[in-house]
C-alpha cells in the first residue's frame, strides 16, 4: 500500500485506526522467531499437559456459546506468531489457559454458569481473543475481570488448584491497568472508524488519549511505552498541512491553538488549500 501511495498522484491518506492497532501490537505482541517442527512438542508432550482437561466429542463445534470476532479474509501465518510483552505474557497465558479449561469442557461451562447466575445475577459470556484484533484481547481481559469470582468459585468446587489457573492480586493489578490504558484506546478507534469519521476525528480522537494518558511524571513504565509507539504510528499517517487546513475551515481561529504535533505555518495551509481547489475543479478560472 506504501509503495502504491509514493506512485500515484493523488494525496494518500493511511488508516488512523490501522495505526492504533499497529501501535498496541507494538507494544502487547512482538515477532517470535519460527520455531523448526523437531523443536516443536509431539501430540504426546501435549496430551500430558492437557489431560485434566475433558475435551468435548470431535463434531460438538457450538456447544459453548462464546463470543468470537473473527476477520474474514485474514489467515495467520508462521511468520506473523506472536508472543505477549514479558510483563503480560505469563498472567494473559493465564487467563487464556482458564478460558480454555472451561471451553473444552461442557460440564465444567455448566458448573461457571450456575455460578455466574448465583454470584454475579446473570449469565456470560467468555470473550476469546483474536489475535487479528487487539481490542480482543482487550474484550477477554475486561470480561475475565467480570467473571473471575464465579471463575474461581467454579475452579474451587471442581477441587482444580493448580497455581496456573489463578490469578494473584499482583496479576490482577496488572489485568486493571491493563484495561485502564487501554479504555481510552477502544474509545478512540470507535471515533474513527464512525461513518462521518474524517482526518479531523482522528485529531481529535488522538488527543483524546494524549489527554487520558497524562503527563510524562504521571505515566507508568507500560503507559510510556503504548504512548510512544502511538505517536510513533500516528506520525506515519499525520498530514499535517491537511489537517490544519481541515481545522482551518471549520474554526480559522483554531490556527492558534495549541496542539501535540507540530503545527504547518499558514502559508503552507493556504498553498495545500489552493492545490487541492485546483484539483478538485479544474474547469474553474483560477487567479494567476
Amino acid at each position: 500500500m506504501k509503495c502504491l501511495a509514493e506512485q500515484v498522484p493523488w494525496i494518500h491518506q493511511f488508516c488512523h485506526a490501522h495505526g492504533l492497532h499497529l501501535a498496541v501490537g507494538d507494544v502487547i505482541y512482538k515477532k517470535k522467531p519460527v520455531v523448526e517442527d523437531e523443536d516443536r512438542p509431539t501430540i504426546e508432550e501435549v496430551d500430558e499437559k492437557d489431560e485434566e482437561i475433558d475435551y468435548p466429542p470431535e463434531d460438538a463445534d457450538d456447544w459453548l456459546d462464546v463470543e468470537v470476532v473473527e476477520e474474514e479474509g485474514v489467515e495467520e501465518k508462521a511468520e506473523d506468531i506472536f508472543e505477549i510483552i514479558d510483563e503480560f505474557k505469563e498472567v494473559l497465558k493465564k487467563v487464556r489457559n482458564i478460558v480454555n479449561i472451561f471451553a473444552r469442557s461442557p460440564t465444567k461451562y455448566s458448573k461457571l454458569k450456575m455460578n455466574c447466575i448465583a454470584i454475579l445475577g446473570k449469565e456470560y459470556k467468555f470473550m476469546k481473543e483474536v489475535r487479528t484484533r487487539w481490542n480482543s484481547t482487550y474484550k477477554m481481559v475486561v470480561r475475565f475481570l467480570l467473571m473471575k469470582p464465579a471463575i474461581e468459585s467454579t475452579l474451587s468446587s471442581l477441587r482444580i488448584y493448580r497455581a496456573d489457573y489463578y490469578v494473584d492480586h499482583h496479576e490482577k493489578k496488572l489485568l486493571e491497568d491493563f484495561v485502564e490504558l487501554m479504555t481510552p484506546v477502544e474509545e478512540a478507534t470507535r471515533g474513527i472508524c464512525g461513518n462521518e469519521a474524517n482526518i479531523l476525528t482522528a485529531e481529535h480522537s488522538i488527543d483524546y488519549i494524549v489527554q487520558k494518558f497524562g503527563t510524562d511524571s504521571q505515566r507508568s513504565r507500560l503507559a510510556n511505552s503504548f504512548f510512544a509507539r502511538i505517536a510513533a504510528r500516528y506520525r506515519e499517517r499525520y498530514e499535517a498541512v491537511y489537517v490544519d487546513l481541515l481545522a482551518y475551515l471549520h474554526d480559522p481561529d483554531s490556527i492558534s491553538a495549541e496542539k501535540f504535533f507540530p503545527k504547518s505555518l499558514l502559508t503552507d495551509i493556504v498553498s495545500a488549500g489552493c492545490e487541492l481547489y485546483k484539483r478538485l475543479f479544474p474547469e474553474e478560472n483560477h487567479p494567476a
